[in-house]
């Protein structure tokens, strides 16, 4: 569970238990304008935990294809840590001399190919999608294998061997070259 879904889930828990309160005991001193904001605050979580579940950052256009609003994906993606920002110099078209620095989007995997190891993976925003997709479909450990597949490299033989166990192991990590 990813950590605005527990944030939702505790948020919704919270709330429900204040509006049992509030239909049980009827104190005096709440008006029902508190309690219709209580019922108001209730419908909104509820509205944002059926958001995450239901893929919201995607949608099809006219022709069928499948898009995705990368822009929302970056943000949950660095609310929840899974990427971070850092910056990198670059290059402007036509010119010899390399700028200071651009911000930049990394995907966090450290330890993930070797213990003790500050280590990211660089993404393009045409990324995004895919790597959205993997967590939709395993979260922290389909952002790994996005990883392992973009390094074209097996995680180390104790994540490998974890996975092997709680049966993450597939094909496509299969496929990537022994270590």
């Amino acid at each position: 569970m990813s950590k605005l879904e527990k944030l939702l889930d505790d948020s919704l828990k919270a709330s429900s238990v204040l509006l049992e309160y509030l239909e049980e005991e009827k104190p005096s001193n709440v008006s029902d304008n508190i309690k219709d904001k209580c019922e108001e605050l209730n419908e909104c979580i509820r509205s944002s935990c059926s958001l995450l579940e239901c893929d919201s950052f995607s949608y099809v256009n006219k022709d069928g294809e499948k898009c995705y609003l990368e822009e929302e994906i970056i943000a949950f993606f660095l609310q929840e840590e899974i990427l971070f920002v850092n910056s990198m110099g670059y290059l402007y078209p036509n010119r010899d001399d390399i700028q200071l620095a651009t911000l930049v989007c990394f995907v966090n995997c450290s330890d993930l190919f070797y213990w003790g190891l500050a280590d990211a993976e660089n993404i393009e925003l045409s990324e995004v999608g895919d790597l959205w997709e993997w967590y939709l479909a395993e979260g922290g450990i389909g952002v790994s294998k996005w990883c392992c597949l973009k390094r074209g490299m097996r995680p180390q033989y104790p994540v490998e061997k974890s996975w092997r166990e709680q049966g993450s192991w597939c094909e496509k990590m299969e496929s990537l070259p022994e270590r």
